[in-house]
């Protein structure tokens, strides 16, 4: 049985992303292992072919890093706070949505000034019944 075929017949969803990582960094060794070995004792190029196990390694110690950076990071960024992390992202949302209803224009007066602040130009014809569209069905403005 071939290394590829042995690394095939394995169910990827019952391995860890850890191990079916791993699992392919072995059965590329295993491959080039093979290519190696099945080539002439007298082929120059034999010794410098081991670099391109090189092909497998990097990519995997590339994200290696990356993950541990990113949670080292994480453990700095939530370090003061009790709570996990998505649940202090939830609760500054839930904070910046009602300042954001707290500041909306709640008469036409106001709407017309915030578009003339806005756009620098008076509002379109229509305006004012666009408003009162939208107050009649209780939309944002």
């Amino acid at each position: 049985m071939g290394t590829f075929s042995l690394v095939a017949t394995r169910d990827p969803f019952a391995q860890s992303s850890e191990a079916h990582a791993i699992s392919n960094i072995i059965a590329s060794f295993l491959a080039l292992a093979q290519v190696v070995h099945n080539l002439p004792k007298q082929a120059k190029a034999r010794p410098s072919l081991w670099v391109f196990l090189l092909a497998s390694l990097v990519p995997y110690l590339a994200n290696v890093l990356a993950i541990g950076s990113t949670q080292s990071l994480a453990r700095l960024s939530f370090s003061g706070s009790p709570e996990r992390p998505i649940e202090t992202l939830v609760d500054s949302a839930k904070v910046s949505f009602e300042i954001l209803l707290q500041h909306q224009s709640k008469n036409y007066t106001a709407v017309y000034g915030w578009y003339r602040r806005r756009y620098r130009m008076e509002p379109p014809s229509g305006f004012e019944d666009w408003y009162n569209f939208t107050a009649l069905h209780q939309w944002t403005c």
